[in-house]
């Protein structure tokens, strides 16, 4: 994988982090927002709030959240470009497509490889112990829960199905463009 395709890769997700819907982005669990995200608002908007009401606050809510989604999603696409780069470091095997889930809470990737890499155990421990530490690296310095899995990809594999589990955004590495579920 070259340089240009990590670029087309970074380009790809940013538009898509761009154009997720706001019920997509506002998202929370369980009914309840993280707290950075509202003490901030709270101070910003106690000035405003006064003033402005709470349509106002509302409305810096929503921006924050928007900006913390696509901070994060800026923060995953280091997680898997390094990634990335040590795999084509260290092996000569390229993932064909690679799956994509984010929310504020975490963002998940699927690399999908050839179903006969998967017969040899050294490659699936070496993809292992690749991912683990990027992991590990990036939950440490950004608070980012990323979650990286390897699947087989062959003629069987149903990516709307990975859609429907949340993986809306999809990338074919061969052909370098963006996968449509349509």
């Amino acid at each position: 994988m070259h340089k240009t395709t990590e670029k087309s890769l970074e380009k790809s997700i940013e538009k898509w982090i761009a154009t997720r819907p706001d019920d997509v982005v506002y998202e929370h669990r369980e009914g309840y927002y993280s707290y950075d995200i509202v003490c901030s608002a709270y101070s910003k908007g106690l000035k405003d709030g006064e003033a402005k009401g709470e349509a106002r606050f509302e409305e810096r809510l929503k921006e924050q959240i928007r900006e913390k989604y696509f901070d994060k999603a800026q923060e995953s696409i280091k997680a898997i470009n390094e990634l990335i780069d040590n795999i084509n470091k260290s092996t000569q095997k390229k993932p064909s497509k690679i799956f994509m889930e984010h929310s504020i809470e975490k963002t998940a990737y699927i690399l999908l490889y050839d179903e006969t890499l998967f017969q040899d155990d050294t490659f699936v421990d070496e993809i292992y112990k690749l991912s683990a530490p990027i992991e590990t690296k990036f939950f440490k310095e950004g608070e980012l829960n990323v979650q990286i899995s390897f699947m087989d990809d062959n003629e069987d594999t149903n990516y709307k199905l990975l859609a429907s589990d949340g993986y809306t955004f999809g990338y074919d590495f061969a052909k370098g463009e963006t996968i449509h579920f349509e």
